[in-house]
Parts: C-alpha cells; sequence; structure tokens
C-alpha cells in the first residue's frame, strides 16, 4: 500500500519586519535616554558654573528686585538684568542696564586698570565718603572728559563679614545716584 506522504508547506516567517521594529524602538530608547541625559546634565553644569540665578523677589523699595545669595543680598531696579559671576571667579555678581553697570566681588580687592587712552581721557579723581553695610568703605570717583564715570568702593572685612570691591560705571549723573543707591543696599549675611 502506498504510503501517504503529506508534506505540510508553510510560508517562510519573515523576521525581517520583526527585527526592524525591535531595532527602532531601540533607537527611539537610546536617543530619548540621551538627549534627556544630555539635557540634565547641561541644566546640573549651568547651575553649577552660572551659581545661582537672581531672585525676582520684590523689594521694599516699588519696581526694584533684591538678588540674594548665601552670601549676601542687593537691590536693584526692575528694568536692569543680575547675573552671578562664574565660579571661577570670585564670588559676587553683575548688575547691569543699558545706562550703568555695577560689578562686584567678595573676598577678591581688584584694582582697576586703564588703558594709556582711558588715563588720559580722565578728568579728574578724586576720593568719596560711603557707608556700605554699615561699614565705612574707601572710594575713588574718577570722571572722564565724555561726562561719564568709574566708581572704585572697597568694603573692609570685619569679624566674620568678608571684604567687598564695588566697580561702578556710568554715562552721567544720574545714573551714578541710581548705582550708588544700588551699592548702599548691599547687605552680607
Amino acid at each position: 500500500m502506498p504510503q501517504e506522504v503529506i508534506i505540510d508547506i508553510k510560508p517562510k516567517e519573515n523576521k525581517f519586519g520583526f527585527y526592524l521594529v525591535f531595532l527602532l524602538f531601540l533607537v527611539v530608547l537610546a536617543s530619548v535616554v540621551f538627549f534627556a541625559s544630555f539635557f540634565a546634565t547641561r541644566i546640573a553644569v549651568q547651575n553649577k558654573v552660572f551659581g545661582e540665578k537672581p531672585s525676582q523677589t520684590a523689594s521694599s523699595r516699588p519696581g526694584w528686585f533684591i538678588l540674594s545669595t548665601d552670601s549676601y543680598s542687593i537691590e536693584y531696579p526692575e528694568d536692569w538684568k543680575a547675573e552671578t559671576h562664574q565660579s571661577k571667579e570670585a564670588v559676587g555678581a553683575r548688575l547691569f542696564s543699558s545706562a550703568g553697570e555695577v560689578n562686584f566681588w567678595l573676598d577678591d580687592l581688584r584694582e582697576p586698570r586703564f588703558s594709556k587712552e582711558q588715563q588720559k581721557s580722565i578728568l579728574s579723581e578724586k576720593p568719596i565718603e560711603i557707608s556700605v553695610d554699615k561699614r565705612e568703605a574707601t572710594a575713588t570717583e574718577f570722571n572722564f572728559k565724555d561726562g561719564s564715570f568709574f566708581l572704585v568702593i572697597k568694603v573692609p572685612a570685619a569679624s566674620s563679614i568678608k571684604n567687598v570691591t564695588f566697580w561702578l560705571s556710568g554715562s552721567n549723573k544720574e545714573t551714578k545716584n541710581l548705582v550708588t543707591s544700588i551699592v548702599t543696599s548691599y547687605k552680607s549675611k
């Protein structure tokens, strides 16, 4: 008797589609993990390098904000910008607008260096008296021929409070009064 042979012919499985979907899934997953870690690292590095972000807490003066860190607080007008110095520099900040600028550093006695051209344009140099953070400071005002000014204010250290060096610049007397009021709002913590 003839034996019956049954041949079961199945269509060949297409494993290529499965592998393609699996490979696409892995690429998407790897991309999501990469970009998430990239942006998380970037944010962490920015916070470490650029320090604390200026606070936007309102001051007791209308239209002013307070920049506050663990070491100090200082008030500035709302139309000015505030940036803390990078970590490789001394602790401090830069407050600025198109009209003027206030830079300060804690525990870093910086002396200004004027170019020969700037030295020639200095109209006058005079000491001024100013009190900052309940301490008498030594200050020197440089007035230039174009009407602009540059002030260097050095606040001495006291007990557990660090010394502070301020550099102020601006283009006119109104700006000078404004930057001086910014500096007198400085308080050590």
